[in-house]
């Protein structure tokens, strides 16, 4: 098995230079260099750097490079994030890049940086640059025109009701307004802590629930496919949110909802996670409902590939700002974490905070509800607490009501107002 090129950036640097003189020598007639050009940069190469990469390890090294090429033009290309130039700089609001990394979460590395050699890449790539803006990107930049030019309100909201995610299948896409996002999560909560989720996926019984309630309530006519779709976009953006606040150098701080990493560490981090770039300026959106939805669910990741769903062991429960996903093991602080028998460790709900106060999550009050003999589970009240859970205050005040007469009371008092604001 061919061993995989190691892309130093003085490797880096010379492959580049050599594109570009080969370019200069006309062969590369169309988007790929001619056999005499790849014959000349492979033997080149292998002089000038005493490694000796094979051509289809150049060719692979190529193929990456025209891919961020694409992402990079564009990028430029798209009217309302306003490339300049002459300044090299972007004039797009935090606003206007949130809605385009959203969409093309790939652009995140240019974020912070232009690329590296842009003059050489331009060179390389003249001619190939002119790169299809999706119909959705133009969609924006007429939505923000209007915008601008003070026309009805509506119009301006068009743009804010995008959903954090989509495809660039217009069969599998659909339209998610942040309402309807938000009825989903709150749909997938409800499949999750009944038990529809068993694994890393819903089964049918779920995603049938989800389906026709979701459809009912909107009235959008969705389909599974696009139901899916959105799940595997909503389960990305997890992963990639859950791998950044992981990170020890980024300084994720739950309680100011802020990170403290600097400029720099965070050129660096977006340099080798691109997508991150999306969550630059704000958190993902309902953390604590994805925090349940994909909680113990644990996916293979670049850096770590479990065989199967682990087991963990917590010291103290608590809140679960810490946020966790479905990629891998997401450690705080490994002091603060019991592992048993060397097994690693799944994302919970419930994960551990510096604070010395006591936190209040949803597994233990699950856990306090089940206990509850006088609740059956799957009743409309057990339903209804669990909803209830979702709220931290009503997670503090069921668990310190420590007789189960006075949680049972609680509950049907806040069952009775809720019913009685439906019905007014």
């Amino acid at each position: 098995m061919r061993p995989k090129a190691v892309w130093e950036p003085e490797y880096h640097r010379v492959f580049l230079d050599l594109c570009v003189e080969q370019t200069m020598l006309g062969n590369k007639p169309g988007t790929h260099f001619s056999k005499e050009g790849w014959r000349n940069i492979l033997s080149s190469f292998q002089e000038q750097t005493g490694a000796m990469y094979d051509r289809m390890q150049l060719k692979n090294h190529w193929d990456t490079m025209s891919r961020q090429w694409k992402i990079w033009c564009r990028l430029v290309q798209t009217g309302y994030m306003s490339w300049d130039p002459e300044t090299n700089t972007f004039g797009a609001s935090n606003e206007e890049w949130d809605y385009y990394l959203q969409e093309n979460p790939d652009a995140g590395q240019y974020m912070l940086s232009v690329p590296q050699d842009l003059e050489k890449l331009e060179i390389i790539f003249a001619g190939s640059n002119n790169v299809e803006v999706r119909d959705n990107d133009d969609e924006v930049l007429g939505v923000r025109k209007r915008r601008r030019s003070g026309h009805h309100e509506e119009e301006a909201e068009e743009e804010d009701n995008r959903s954090m995610c989509s495809s660039s299948n217009p069969q599998t896409k659909g339209y998610w307004s942040p309402s309807t996002h938000e009825l989903f999560l709150d749909l997938l909560v409800q499949e999750t802590l009944k038990g529809n989720r068993p694994d890393t996926h819903f089964n049918k019984e779920g995603w049938k629930t989800i389906f026709e309630t979701i459809n009912e309530r909107t009235g959008l006519g969705y389909t599974r496919g696009q139901l899916k779709n959105h799940w595997d976009c909503t389960r990305k953006a997890w992963k990639i949110w859950c791998q950044l606040v992981g990170d020890e150098g980024m300084r994720w701080d739950p309680e100011t909802g802020s990170f403290g990493a600097t400029e720099e560490e965070w050129r660096n981090y977006i340099r080798e996670n691109p997508r991150a770039g999306q969550f630059r300026h704000k958190e993902v959106p309902h953390a604590d409902k994805l925090s349940i939805i994909f909680s113990g669910v644990i996916e293979p990741g670049e850096t770590y590939t479990p065989p199967s769903r682990k087991k963990l062991l917590l010291r103290d429960r608590s809140e679960s700002p810490r946020f966790r996903g479905d990629e891998a093991d997401y450690e705080e602080k490994p002091a603060k974490r019991l592992v048993s028998d060397g097994v690693l460790q799944e994302s919970p709900v419930c994960v551990e905070m510096e604070s010395a106060k006591r936190m209040y999550c949803i597994g233990e009050c699950i856990e306090s509800l089940n206990a509850m003999k006088e609740v059956e589970e799957g009743s409309d009240l057990y339903m209804f607490a669990l909803d209830q859970f979702l709220k931290r205050e009503y997670r503090e005040i069921f668990l310190e009501l420590k007789k189960p007469s006075l949680r049972i009371a609680w509950l049907q008092r806040l069952q009775s107002a809720a019913v009685s604001h439906t019905t007014t």
